[in-house]
Formats: structure tokens, sequence, C-alpha cells
């Protein structure tokens, strides 16, 4: 068995407080990690932290960048424990996206019509949620409550065997991290495009 981690925050950027109110979730964003250490999270979001647009597939670290900038915004740390086979197959998937980012766009409909609750999947296009599900389906990791392309963050934390490991504010976890190397396992997971 091996573990993924599933990192739902919510800024309070324009974009973020738009969903907040769209939706009323707690969470409006989430990544995914495949080690402990939490350097290196995927996900799509905007390319460049002071815009939302343009969007694609991101690498995130919760100590640098927009989180760093926005570490005070309310987080939620999960872990899910996934066989073997799963996690190589997660791995072998974000190797290829990695290797190919440039053709992978913010899939700005896809997350309004998940909103109204309409499916709509377009290759190489995915909002935050739809892409993480998609990497957990696909691998057959785990059951999800919805299809894909109607998942919202806080979904997540509705899969069975998912737990809570943290919620607080990202700097929270940042600090919980630097106090405890047993909080989570050092590793050294990293692609590079």
């Amino acid at each position: 068995m091996k573990t993924i981690y599933l990192f739902l925050t919510r800024t309070h950027s324009f974009f973020s407080n738009l969903i907040h109110f769209a939706t009323f979730d707690e969470y409006t964003h989430i990544s995914i990690g495949m080690d402990g250490n939490l350097s290196e999270l995927y996900s799509f979001a905007r390319l460049n932290q002071n815009f939302p647009i343009p969007g694609g597939f991101v690498h995130e670290n919760i100590t640098e960048g927009f989180y760093r900038k926005h570490d005070l915004s309310n987080c939620s740390l999960y872990k899910l424990e996934i066989d073997d086979k799963a996690f190589d197959k997660i791995t072998e998937a974000l190797k290829l996206i990695c290797e190919k980012s440039l053709e992978y766009k913010y899939s700005y409909l896809g997350a309004f019509l998940c909103f109204l609750h309409i499916k709509y999947r377009r290759e190489r296009r995915y909002f935050c949620s739809q892409f993480v599900a998609s990497l957990i389906t696909e691998s057959g990791a785990a059951l999800l409550p919805k299809t894909p392309c109607l998942m919202h963050p806080e979904d997540f934390i509705k899969i069975n065997g998912v737990s809570l490991m943290f919620k607080g504010t990202i700097l929270g976890l940042v600090k919980k991290l630097a106090e405890s190397e047993e909080f989570l396992p050092a590793a050294t997971f990293r692609f590079k495009t």
C-alpha cells in the first residue's frame, strides 16, 4: 500500500471567492501530492500567481508562490491509502502530463458547467477537482461519489478510506511540517517539465 495526499484550500482570491459565492463550499481548490513532503503538489489552476487567467497544469508548493502569498487561508490535508498498482498508474499519468504540460489547459467552461451539474469533458482540459478525480478514477485507486467532471473539492472528503491529517491554515500546516518529521514521511517524488 502507498499513500496519496489530497490538499484542499480556499484562498481569498477573486476566483476562489467567486466559486465560494456560487457553491458555498468550504474549499474551492484541490491538489494531489504523491509524497509526504508536500513540496510538489499537482493541479490545474492559474499559471501566474497574480492573475486567474490563463490557467493550466501547475506544480504547487505550500511554502512558495501563491500559497506563500495566501498562507493564512484555510486548508485541510487528507491522505488516502491505495494499492501499489493504482499508485504506479497515477505516477505514470502525472509523468506524461508533466512531459506535455503545455498541451493542457484549464477548463473554465467545465468548471462553470460543473456548478450547473452538467457533465462536460474535453480532452486535455481540466479544472482542479476534475483533474484529481480523473487520476483517482482512471487508476482504480478509489470509487468516487460522482463522475470526475462533476466533482467539487469537498466531494473528496466522502471517499471511502480518506482520513484527515490536518485542518487549519496553510501557515499552520507549514509549521506542523517543520516541527515534526514524523507527521509526514519525507520523500523525493518529483517530476520536472
